[in-house]
Order: C-alpha cells, then sequence, then structure tokens
C-alpha cells in the first residue's frame, strides 16, 4: 500500500510538472488582480505574480499596457520546457522603469527667483533624484547656457580648474553658485557634470567641485569645451527643467513642460534599476516585449550568476540608462531580430560561450554598440544592422578585449560610428562578408592572432580603414576604400601574412604608402612595390572600385574646432577636394547640403542642422550629386566583378539599403519588428 503511495505521488508530481500552463496579465483590465487565476477571463494584474507562478514549459502573455515593474525571475526553465515570457499577438506590451511624476503646482516669482516665465514653469517634491526626464519619448533637457553650442576654454590650469576670458567676465564673486559646469573631454572622453566650487572674477577662472578626468594631467583648451546648467534662471522654454537637490536624497524639480494634460504637466523619470534583473536566468524566452526607461539595464543582471539556453528576441528595447541587453558568462544564449536603441550601450555579453547574436538592429546608443570581453568563446555575430554609434564617449560598432576566441563575424552592417571595430587579446577570428562604411577614427582593428579577413567591403573612415595588429593574417577578397588618402593596411609579420585579391583603392591624387609593415618600416606605394617589397597581392587590384552610389571623398569635423562649429559653419580636419557648390552629408543624415562657402579650414552649407554638432561629426562630400544613396553594390563595369579568388566578386554582397530598412534577407520585406509610434499616455 505505502509502494502505491509512493507511486501515485511520483505520477501526480511528473502529470504537474508536464503539463504546460498559460497565464495572462492585464495592466489596463479594472478586473485583473494579483489575487485571480491568471487565466484569460480572468487575469494577473502584475508580471511579477506571473513569474512567482510559473513553472517549466508554462507561458505568460502580457496584454497591452505599460508594466511599471521590475522582474526579478527566480526559477528557470527545462531543456525542451523553456519559460516564455511574451507579449500578446498584435499587442504592445512595455516594462518600464519609469514611474509618472505627480504632486505638481505651478510656480510663483518667489519659486523660481525672479525668473520672468514663472507662470510657465512648474514644481513638484520627490523623496528621489531622477537622472533623466520624460515627456513622452523625448528627453527633457537640463536648462543650460548658451542654449546650444559649447563655450571655449582659455586656459586649463589643473584637473578642476580653468580660465574663459570671454564668457566668464563677471564681477560678483557669486554669480556662478549654485551652477554646474558640463564640460567635455573631446579625445575618447563623455561629458562631465560637476558643480562649481569656486568663481574668482579676477582671473575670469571657475573651480570645479572634483577632478573632470581620471587620465589626464590638465583641462586642455585645445581640446576640451564647456557650457553651464542647472540653474533656474537659466530655465527659458519648453522642454526643459532643473533639478534641485534636498535633504533626504530628494529632490525639487522646476520644469517647462512641452505640453500639459489636464492642467498638470506629463512627465516621468527613470527609477527602477534593471527593467529584467537577469541573474540565474535559464532555459527562458524573452518574446516580442518592449522595455524601456531603466535607471540601470533593459535585460541585466546585478549580481554574479550565469545565463543559459535563454533565448531574447523580437524585442524593443530602448532609453535603458546603461546596457539594453547586459549578461554576463551567458551560455548558448541567442539573441535574434531584437532592435536595441537609444540606451546608454546597446549588447554586453561579456563571457558569453556559445551564443548568437543574429538579424538585430543596434544602434543609436549613446556609447558602444555590441562588445563581447573576457573569455569570450565559440560566438556567432550574423546579419546585423549596427548603426550611428558616435555620440559619446569612445563608440565601437563591435568591440572585444582580453582572452577572446573562436568568433565569427559575417555578413553584417556596421555603418556610422566611432570605429567599426576595436579589439585586443584575440585568436583565431572570422571576418567574412561584411559591410563596414563610415568611421570618424579607424574602422577595423584587429588585435590579437589567427585572423581571416574575407570579402568584406570597408568604405569612408577617417584616420584610416583597418589596423591589423598581430601574426597569422589571411585578407582575401577584400575592397579596402576609405574615400580620403590613406595607407590601406599594416603587415606585423611577413612570413604569416597573406593578402590578395583585394581591391585598393585610397584617390586618383594619392601618392602616398598604400601598404606599410611594421611601424613604417617599410612602405609600399603602388601595386608593383606591394609586389616587389612584400610579395603580397599577385592578383590584387589598384583601382577606383565603382559602387553603384558612394560620395567622392569622406572626412570630418576637427574636434578641436568643434567649438567654434555652427548649425552651418563646420571646421574639418581637412578642407582639400571640398569645394563651392559641392553637396555634403554629415552624420549620414541623407541631407545634401550644398557649400556656399570655403575658407581656412572651414566650409558653409546652406542648410542648417537642427542643432551646432554636440562631437565632431563626419562629412561626406557628394559632389554635384543632389539625391543622397548609400549603395555599395558593385555598378557593371566595376573592377571588382569577378576579380576575386575562384572568379568570384571581390567585396561584400550584402545590400547596405536592404540592412538599412530591416531586410536582412534580400526579399523585400522588413525582418524586423515596426517601432512603435509614441510613447501612451498611462
Amino acid at each position: 500500500m505505502k509502494r502505491l503511495t509512493v507511486v501515485m505521488i511520483v505520477l501526480m508530481t511528473f502529470s504537474a510538472w508536464s503539463s504546460a500552463d498559460t497565464y495572462y496579465v492585464d495592466v489596463r483590465n479594472d478586473g485583473a488582480s494579483d489575487k485571480n487565476p491568471g487565466t484569460k477571463e480572468r487575469p494577473f494584474k502584475t508580471v511579477a505574480r506571473a513569474v512567482k507562478t510559473v513553472k517549466p514549459g508554462d507561458t505568460i502573455i502580457l496584454r497591452e499596457g505599460i508594466y511599471r515593474e521590475s522582474l526579478y525571475p527566480r526559477k528557470s526553465g527545462l531543456p525542451g520546457k523553456p519559460i516564455t515570457l511574451k507579449a500578446a499577438e498584435g499587442q504592445r506590451a512595455i516594462l518600464s522603469g519609469s514611474d509618472v511624476i505627480t504632486g505638481w503646482r505651478k510656480c510663483t516669482k518667489d519659486d523660481v527667483s525672479g525668473n520672468k516665465n514663472y507662470d510657465r514653469i512648474f514644481l513638484a517634491d520627490l523623496d528621489w533624484t531622477p537622472k533623466r526626464l520624460y515627456e513622452g519619448l523625448r528627453k527633457m533637457t537640463v536648462a543650460r547656457t548658451p542654449d546650444e553650442g559649447w563655450w571655449g576654454i582659455t586656459e586649463g590650469l589643473s584637473l578642476s580648474e580653468f580660465t574663459d576670458t570671454v564668457h566668464l567676465r563677471q564681477a560678483d564673486p557669486g554669480a556662478w553658485d549654485g551652477w554646474t559646469v558640463a564640460i567635455i573631454e573631446q579625445a575618447g572622453g563623455s561629458i562631465q557634470h560637476i558643480p562649481v566650487k569656486s568663481f574668482d572674477p579676477a582671473a575670469h577662472k571657475i573651480t570645479l567641485m572634483r577632478n573632470y578626468s581620471r587620465y589626464r594631467k590638465k583641462i586642455n583648451p585645445k581640446r576640451d569645451r564647456y557650457y553651464m546648467e542647472n540653474h533656474i534662471s537659466t530655465l527659458d522654454g519648453p522642454g526643459q527643467y532643473v533639478i534641485r537637490r534636498t535633504e533626504g536624497g530628494g529632490c525639487r524639480i522646476y520644469a517647462w513642460p512641452s505640453r500639459l494634460k489636464d492642467g498638470k504637466p506629463l512627465i516621468e523619470a527613470p527609477k527602477r534599476g534593471n527593467v529584467i534583473e537577469a541573474t540565474g536566468m535559464s532555459h527562458w524566452v524573452l518574446d516580442g516585449l518592449e522595455i524601456a526607461f531603466g535607471r540601470g539595464q533593459g535585460i541585466g543582471m546585478g549580481r554574479s550568476g550565469k545565463n543559459a539556453d535563454l533565448v531574447i528576441q523580437n524585442c524593443y528595447i530602448h532609453r535603458n540608462a546603461s546596457y539594453g541587453i547586459g549578461l554576463r558568462g551567458p551560455e548558448r544564449v541567442t539573441i535574434r531580430r531584437n532592435i536595441v536603441r537609444q540606451n546608454g550601450l546597446g549588447v554586453n555579453i561579456s563571457g558569453a560561450r556559445d551564443c548568437l547574436v543574429e538579424e538585430n538592429d543596434i544602434g543609436e546608443n549613446l556609447v558602444d554598440a555590441l562588445v563581447a570581453p573576457g573569455g569570450t568563446r565559440r560566438l556567432k555575430i550574423s546579419r546585423n544592422f549596427i548603426h550611428d554609434q558616435f555620440r559619446m564617449g569612445h563608440p565601437d560598432g563591435i568591440q572585444f578585449w582580453s582572452d577572446v576566441k573562436d568568433v565569427t563575424i559575417e555578413s553584417n552592417l556596421i555603418f556610422n560610428c566611432g570605429q567599426g571595430m576595436m579589439s585586443q587579446g584575440m585568436d583565431g577570428i572570422k571576418i567574412v562578408n561584411n559591410v563596414w562604411c563610415g568611421s570618424r577614427a579607424v574602422l577595423l582593428i584587429c588585435g590579437g592572432d589567427n585572423f581571416e579577413i574575407r570579402n568584406n567591403t570597408i568604405v569612408a573612415s577617417g584616420l584610416q580603414p583597418t589596423s591589423l595588429i598581430g601574426n597569422n593574417y589571411t585578407v582575401i577578397g577584400n575592397i579596402i576604400a576609405p574615400l580620403r588618402g590613406l595607407p590601406l593596411y599594416s603587415i606585423r609579420d611577413l612570413d604569416t601574412f597573406r593578402g590578395d585579391h583585394n581591391l585598393l583603392w585610397a584617390g586618383k591624387d594619392y601618392t602616398g604608402a598604400l601598404v606599410v609593415l611594421g611601424r613604417w618600416r617599410k612602405t609600399a606605394r603602388s601595386l608593383a612595390e606591394i609586389r616587389e617589397k612584400f610579395g603580397q597581392e599577385a592578383s590584387g587590384i589598384v583601382a577606383d572600385p565603382k559602387f553603384v552610389s558612394a560620395p567622392k571623398l569622406f572626412g570630418g569635423m576637427d574636434y578641436r574646432r568643434t567649438a567654434d562649429c555652427t548649425r552651418t559653419k563646420f571646421y574639418l580636419s581637412s578642407t582639400a577636394g571640398f569645394a563651392v557648390g559641392d553637396h555634403v552629408e554629415v552624420a549620414f543624415d541623407g541631407i545634401a547640403r550644398k557649400i556656399v562657402e570655403t575658407g581656412k579650414g572651414y566650409i558653409v552649407v546652406d542648410k542648417p542642422l537642427k542643432k551646432p554638432p554636440l562631437v565632431g561629426l563626419s562629412v561626406a562630400n557628394w559632389g554635384e550629386k543632389e539625391k543622397i544613396v548609400w549603395d555599395l553594390r558593385l555598378a557593371k563595369d566595376s573592377p571588382a566583378r569577378g576579380s576575386g579568388l575562384g572568379g568570384r566578386d571581390i567585396g561584400s554582397a550584402i545590400d547596405v539599403r536592404a540592412y538599412r530598412r530591416g531586410d536582412f534577407n534580400g526579399d523585400g520585406k522588413r525582418d524586423l519588428r515596426e517601432i512603435p509610434k509614441g510613447w501612451p499616455e498611462q
């Protein structure tokens, strides 16, 4: 009898775990409650309740709405029985780290120290201090002076002291009390927001509360610049705010809203850390979710612990302060067909093992797009659109460092980044059939040994197109065309380097080195010299690749003169090849601007930017062309056609235009979800 009872218990337990249940969550349903059973008719109110309820094989379906909560999944699925968290078909289910700010009242003159705009300014007191404010999806601006652009620095005295004899001419030592200095360390740095400690009118000197950098000796007037912010006197337009800290960690917010609802501002601020705390999550599928406004990461790890057999797909992950996706030591994780945009950083999968990143749109993040450092093994990065990573810091499209092996980077478009790829400490890397297009610095930095670089198109670079730093390199079938006069590749060790069937082009008027050995020990200025001196490029070509549509010249703004740039006047690192009447494109924005004036180091265009440049931007010269289309397919008469190994074409086969539309397989249909418009008022 006892044996029969034990058998029945085992069978009942197995039956319970083998059946898969579906739970529903509906934040907008008045009848929803966490006391409900989570059925379609009687759904849960919070996702957290559903996450606590599930077992391996179960599915959670979120109906449309904003779920203002952080998730801490502590259960895992099993092989073949993942736990699935997904949005209802065709519905917009948002996991948000932000809260709507309430308690607003209109300001009086006394509230704002006499600011004449007091009747348009609202204030609210909070018991916490937000770092960012949003009206819908639009980030509000900390009130500042000047309203746009930068002030230059006359002299840097230390890491916390500088003078400005042009703008700091006030006679009152208290003129800048209560202000914050926003100072940028242009060379690979970011904007630091540091309160003013003191002001010396006689010396036109400001002293900061702390040092602005850990890496420099003192503020550099040729490179650094600043503006003043976060003072109530400069709050002078809609979409601006000022924050004053109060005792106990709280603050008072002064805001000039762009719009009102029922007479009150509709403003929200990120409050919660990681929206989904992924520590220890294994055998989960996250599908079709929108994950936004985390004060930390969208999907991230606040503690140590592994992720295994996790699938993140069809999600829109945006406006999180840190990484959109940040995992440490993930194993067998798939990140597929997501849009990861406008986060502090895009995707971090440090120490990844046997992972796949494919068919994602990763772009417009503040710093790097995709990083996978620290012991990564057997990672495949395939058919992704990685783009527009140029805003701040040291932005790279892809970045690796420290003991990374067996990585394949295949059929990706890396477009308009500070650098296309930055890497060191790598071994056993395949880089095949990618388009690397548009870089303020270097497009492809390969640091390490045993690289295979085949059939890439490497076009439009700032400092140089490639930097190959290691031994045992195979470089075959690539188009390397920086669209300006630059060396095209370097060789560290002739005995372990093979370069052939490449099309090399630095411009018809360029007479400098095409290939360099070591640190400029030897150079080759022609195809004949490359063959004679280095024994490379027996079947290589030096010729114009003749793309279907590309600019004639690519350059960039001089970062040392960014403070002098306006909406229409740009100081360039070189104006050679830029003439009145040419049409230029700034930062790949697709707008043809006609040059109406040139001068010493600068050009002036007819159509203004929306704002003066925050950082040095790329400038592409399209000559007479007024229709700007980046189409790097080979023209019918391109010398790259049929000139590659085995008679194949040289360069990448991917279609830049299709990738930019989210079409990765070339069937004319978008493979990614559409980006929703606006932000629900809830």
